[in-house]
């Protein structure tokens, strides 16, 4: 029988075979994820994927206004940093909307590093660092960073043991106020493994169902992670999870069967995304 672990009082997902020992193999290398990712990235295209600012914003809000002194100068902290970014301008859009002062854009692949230094060149503001890097192991300093962007990364981890050392490192770098945004496929097995990780780590998730812009009918998962009360001054102030009835529904859903769909209503986007007629 699978076991259970609990994400919230009216949601249970399986953990199966995902948590297992802290000692799994690391995986994959640096220098493979960057043969990989710079044979996709070398066509240069600058399609968004997952989500787009419009999509992500009335949902991000409420928890974007509980982050203290974002924007502010402060020490050598970050205002925003997109963990695999690919060329997704979805943190430079985020950093334009709440006029933030610094923007880092790492990822494995030197293709698309390059590319980004060259796109950006002209950018005054956010002031932006495009650097390759390890997303299991980021060139920035400890509790240092206020917004974390995880836009698919955590899908192109090749291991759990990846996505572990990938969401360790992004709470050692995280402000004690800071959030994670982490936007992914709508997996019933990724709400058990942020429930596996993120206790350990005094980190907790609201995941919502956003509209994804890869097609009509398809569906994201939105998690935002932040700390857990007791090791944040601010956690407190996080809002309240409030998901939508679509969110509800199919979490609920995933819980009794371990999928999120079950008729055609569910892959129709709610009003407010319905194109006009």
């Amino acid at each position: 029988a699978p076991r259970w672990l609990k994400m919230d009082s009216s949601v249970r997902v399986p953990c199966g075979h995902l948590a297992r020992e802290a000692s799994e193999d690391a995986g994959t290398s640096l220098i493979s994820y960057a043969k990989k990712w710079d044979g996709m990235h070398k066509a240069r295209s600058d399609r968004e994927w997952h989500i787009t600012w419009e999509i992500l914003a009335p949902t991000l809000e409420p928890y974007l206004q509980a982050v203290p002194r974002l924007g502010c100068a402060a020490g050598a902290s970050i205002d925003c940093v997109d963990v695999g970014c690919g060329v997704s301008d979805l943190g430079l859009e985020l950093c334009r909307a709440h006029r933030l002062r610094t923007l880092w854009l790492l990822d494995a692949s030197p293709v698309c590093i390059s590319h980004l230094q060259t796109r950006h060149a002209a950018v005054k503001s956010p002031s932006i660092v495009a650097q390759v890097a390890d997303c299991r192991s980021l060139p920035c300093q400890e509790h240092s960073v206020r917004i974390l962007l995880d836009k698919g990364t955590l899908d192109a981890m090749e291991s759990d043991a990846d996505a572990r050392a990938m969401l360790v490192d992004m709470a050692r770098v995280l402000d004690p106020d800071g959030i994670m945004v982490s936007v992914s496929f709508p997996a019933v097995k990724r709400l058990a493994f942020l429930d596996a990780t993120l206790p350990a780590l005094g980190l907790m998730h609201h995941t919502f169902i956003c509209p994804s812009r890869d097609m009509p009918a398809a569906v994201v998962f939105l998690s935002i992670i932040f700390r857990m009360p007791a090791a944040s001054n601010s956690a407190g102030s996080m809002p309240a999870y409030s998901p939508d009835d679509r969110t509800q529904r199919m979490l609920r859903r995933a819980s009794r069967g371990g999928s999120l769909y079950e008729d055609d209503d569910d892959f129709l986007p709610p009003d407010a995304w319905l194109a006009p007629s």
